[in-house]
């Protein structure tokens, strides 16, 4: 089949059960882009010839809806913040 286009993967994931969204999206949510991908992939194949490119791209189309909702880039970004600033609980660093 081929790497599918935006509107092809949109079409896709609307056709999807709401479980099997759910548990992408809660891969997602959780910054695990190989989860993610493995399930993708595990509904994908068989039914659309769903490879591991394409499951990346349907993982990124979800990444971008969540943006800064996704868990590891809010810790991330707190923390480093806090830690380059010596805010409360974090030393301050100078380099």
């Amino acid at each position: 089949m081929g790497i599918m286009n935006k509107a092809a993967r949109t079409a896709w994931w609307d056709g999807l059960p709401a479980g099997i969204r759910e548990q992408i999206d809660g891969y997602v949510l959780q910054d695990s882009l190989l989860g993610a991908v493995r399930v993708i992939t595990s509904v994908g194949f068989l039914s659309h010839d769903i490879g591991v490119g394409t499951a990346q791209l349907i993982a990124n189309d979800r990444y971008l809806h969540y943006g800064d909702r996704i868990a590891a880039r809010r810790r991330a970004h707190s923390t480093w913040s806090r830690w380059r600033t010596g805010r409360p609980g974090m030393p301050a660093v100078s380099w």
